[in-house]
């Protein structure tokens, strides 16, 4: 759960670095390109993993054990609000407040300024650290 979820809040901070220097297109636009890294990576090793097809196997089988057991159940129904409300309020939360409060997410250095001057604002942050 911890790579999920660090994973879900990096993503979060650079969707919102890409969006605020480009707009919200150019997060699908990103987000596309690396995409295309894992796609590439399993068609070129796709047949170098293994593979074992049990005769007997039912798919949804697994899936009724699990449910049946009263403590799997009850962490299932516990974890799917956590999803929806705990990682889902995050997303919407920093757009609630900006559009709220008029709250820029790179404060004043940064405001009230074109898209070009924006980026070399945002360039400049980071040359300093």
């Amino acid at each position: 759960m911890g790579i999920s979820f660090l994973g879900q809040g990096l993503s979060m901070a650079t969707g919102g670095l890409i969006s605020y220097l480009f707009d919200w297109r150019g997060v699908f636009a990103v987000y596309a390109v690396l995409s295309v890294i894992p796609v590439v990576s399993l068609f070129r090793h796709y047949k170098d993993i293994p593979s074992v097809k049990h005769e007997d196997s039912r798919f949804p089988a697994p899936y009724g054990r699990l449910f049946r057991n009263p403590a799997s159940l009850l962490t299932y129904i516990l974890v799917v609000p956590e999803g929806l409300f705990i990682v889902g309020g995050f997303s919407y939360l920093g757009t609630c407040i900006a559009a709220t409060y008029h709250y820029n997410y790179l404060g004043p250095a940064v405001r009230d300024r074109s898209l070009r001057e924006r980026r070399q604002a945002w360039r400049a942050v980071l040359w300093e650290l």
